[in-house]
C-alpha cells in the first residue's frame, strides 16, 4: 500500500514538474515575441531572433540581436516571472568577427538574403564599392547592414573585409566612378586586354592613376584594373554635379527603361519597384530607404485627398491598401511622377504608365494610390534622403 502511494506521488510531482515547464516555455515565448514587437518590429532595420530550449536544470536563451536593450529587457521580464534561465544571447556585431567590422562590396553587383542559405528570400542588393557594417558571419555567408541600413545576408566572398583602420583608407581615397549603364575592368589600358570584372552605372573604385583615355584603378577586393574614361568620372567632380531635380531624376529613370522587374534588385541589371526608385536617387547623389514603405515615410507628404492637382514631376506615387484607425497604410508599389499625368515605375519591367482612365496605357491600380511624397527640396533635413557626400558611410 505504501508503495503504491509512493508511486503516485512521484507521478502526481514529476507531471507538476511537467505542467510548470512547459508553462515557462509559454510564457517565455509570449515574453520573447512582447519584446522583439517593442524593440525590433521589422526585421529589416533589426535583428532580434532569439528562442528559448530546454537545458540541464532551465531553461536556455539563444540566439542572437543588434539591440543590447532589448536583451536587458527580455531577462528583466523573465527574472520578474520567476523564470530561471542561461543566458547565450549573442550582441552583434559578433565579437567573432573581431577589428574586422566593415566591408566594400566587391562584384559589380551583390544579392542579399534574408537567411544565410540561397534558397532563402531576396532582400536586397549592394553595388561595387558600397561600404558595409558587418554584423557576423555563418557557413560562408556574412550578415551586413547597408548605408541605408538594411540588415541581410550575403556571400562572404561577394565583399572584401576591412578594418575601422581600413575603412578609413577608403573613404579617404581618391575614387572613381562608373557612368555608364555597364563597363569592362581590363588587365591593361586598351580594349583588347583580358578581362578582370565587370562594371554597371553607380560602381566605385579606387583610383590609382590617369592616362588620356583610361583610369588605373583597384578594385576592393584589391586586383588593378583600367576602365576607360568614355565609362568613368572622378568621384569628387561626379558628386559635385548632383543636383535633385526633377529634369535630373525623370532623365534617369527613363535610361532604364525596359529594365526587367525582379524581386530585391537595385542595380542597372535588375530592378524592383523601390530599387528602381533607390537606384535613381543615387545616381543623382542620394541615399534613400530601400523599400518602398520605408520610402514612404520619407519628405514631404502631399496631399491628395481632394484630387492629383498638387503633384509635380519627380514626386513619388505610393500604391497600397489604405490604413483604417490604429492600422497605417500598407504600402505594396511606388513610381515616380513625370508630368501630364504620367509616371515611370518597375512593374513587369520599366516602363511610364498614364493615371487617366481611359488611356490607352491607364494604369489599373491607379485606382490604390494612398499617398504622395516629394523628395525634392528635402535632401539633408532629416527627412530620410541624405547625399552620399554627407552620409557617415562615404563622407571623407
Amino acid at each position: 500500500m505504501k508503495k503504491a502511494l509512493l508511486l503516485i506521488l512521484a507521478s502526481a510531482l514529476a507531471a507538476g514538474c511537467g505542467n510548470n515547464e512547459k508553462s515557462n516555455f509559454v510564457k517565455t515565448d509570449q515574453i520573447i515575441d512582447e519584446v522583439r514587437s517593442e524593440f525590433a518590429p521589422d526585421r529589416r532595420e533589426k535583428v532580434f531572433e532569439i528562442n528559448a530550449s530546454a537545458g540541464i536544470s532551465s531553461l536556455r536563451l539563444l540566439g542572437v540581436t543588434t539591440e543590447p536593450e532589448a536583451r536587458d529587457t527580455l531577462v528583466s521580464r523573465l527574472g520578474r516571472e520567476g523564470i530561471i534561465f542561461n543566458d547565450n544571447i549573442t550582441i552583434l556585431p559578433d565579437k567573432s568577427l573581431g577589428d574586422t567590422l566593415f566591408g566594400i562590396t566587391a562584384l559589380s553587383a551583390a544579392s542579399f538574403r534574408y537567411s544565410p542559405e540561397h534558397e532563402s528570400e531576396s532582400a536586397t542588393q549592394t553595388i561595387m564599392g558600397t561600404p558595409l557594417r558587418l554584423l557576423e558571419k555563418k557557413n560562408g555567408w556574412t550578415r551586413a547592414v547597408t548605408p541605408e541600413g538594411y540588415i541581410a545576408w550575403v556571400t562572404s566572398g561577394s565583399i572584401a573585409e576591412t578594418t575601422e583602420e581600413g575603412f578609413k583608407a577608403w573613404k579617404e581615397s581618391e575614387k572613381t566612378i562608373i557612368t555608364s549603364r555597364a563597363a569592362i575592368f581590363r588587365k591593361h589600358a586598351n580594349e583588347n586586354s583580358e578581362v578582370i570584372s565587370e562594371g554597371i552605372a553607380g560602381n566605385i573604385v579606387c583610383k590609382k592613376g590617369e592616362l588620356p583615355l583610361y583610369y588605373k584603378v583597384m578594385l576592393p577586393d584589391g586586383r588593378t584594373a583600367y576602365v576607360s574614361k568614355s565609362d568613368a568620372e572622378d568621384m569628387d567632380k561626379w558628386l559635385a554635379t548632383r543636383r535633385l531635380t526633377a529634369e535630373n531624376l525623370i532623365f534617369a529613370a527613363r535610361q532604364f527603361s525596359g529594365i526587367p522587374y525582379v524581386w530585391g534588385g537595385t542595380s542597372v541589371k535588375e530592378m524592383d519597384c523601390s530599387g528602381f526608385i533607390k537606384t535613381v536617387f543615387y545616381l543623382n547623389g542620394a541615399i534613400i530607404p530601400r523599400d518602398a514603405s520605408q520610402q514612404a515615410e520619407c519628405g514631404k507628404d502631399i496631399d491628395i485627398t481632394k484630387g492629383l492637382f498638387d503633384l509635380r514631376p519627380g514626386d513619388l506615387l505610393f500604391f497600397g491598401k489604405k490604413g483604417t484607425a490604429g492600422q497605417k497604410d500598407r504600402i505594396s508599389h511606388v513610381g515616380m511622377y513625370i508630368g501630364d499625368n504620367r509616371f515611370i515605375h518597375a512593374s513587369t519591367y520599366v516602363r511610364t504608365n498614364s493615371l487617366m482612365e481611359g488611356d490607352s496605357d491607364y494604369y489599373v491600380n491607379t485606382p490604390n494610390l494612398v499617398r504622395v511624397r516629394r523628395f525634392i527640396g528635402c535632401q539633408d533635413n532629416g527627412s530620410g534622403i541624405t547625399s552620399i557626400s554627407a552620409h557617415p558611410m562615404y563622407a571623407k
